[in-house]
């Protein structure tokens, strides 16, 4: 659990489709996580479930 002095104030970071599809790219099709790409993005899972349905969805955008 992190510490008061770890936890981040504010608004949450915003990040665009763009960014995401972005670090998806980077990170390669291969056994891609939503996970990894929030991780690379610095921000949560459930924030990149705003932007796109699900992994099938950013594959689709990946290739596009």
């Amino acid at each position: 659990m992190a510490t008061p002095s770890q936890r981040r104030r504010g608004r949450p970071q915003r990040i665009s489709r763009d960014q995401i599809v972005t670090a998806a790219l980077e990170l390669g099709t291969e056994d891609l996580r939503m996970s990894e790409v929030a991780k690379a993005l610095d921000v949560g899972t459930a924030a990149l479930y705003n932007h796109v349905r699900d992994r099938d969805e950013l594959l689709a955008l990946m290739a596009a």
